[in-house]
């Protein structure tokens, strides 16, 4: 889904993520304070995680990104960023 929408805009009720009340589906996005550049992005099915969380530097490079299935994690990666290479 192309659906994006900011984390800001966003509640969770009973361990759902709804906007506008109805569980979503699609992307929810956070950007650091002050800019535009995204912080995190989490994929959400019928309001629950459900895919790929990723967080991302102020540079906009790969940080952590975990794996959900129904809100559950199933795993997770921490990429280490040390003299512009990466290292895992």
């Amino acid at each position: 889904s192309n659906n994006r929408v900011s984390g800001s805009e966003i509640q969770v009720i009973d361990s759902v993520i709804r906007y506008k009340a109805i569980p979503f589906t699609g992307t929810i996005f956070y950007n650091y304070a002050d800019d535009d550049q995204v912080f995190s992005e989490c994929d959400i099915v019928d309001g629950l995680k459900e895919g790929v969380y990723k967080e991302f530097y102020s540079s906009g490079e790969l940080k952590f990104e975990a794996l959900y299935e129904k809100s559950k994690l199933i795993k997770s990666k921490i990429k280490y960023i040390a003299w512009s290479e990466i290292i895992e």
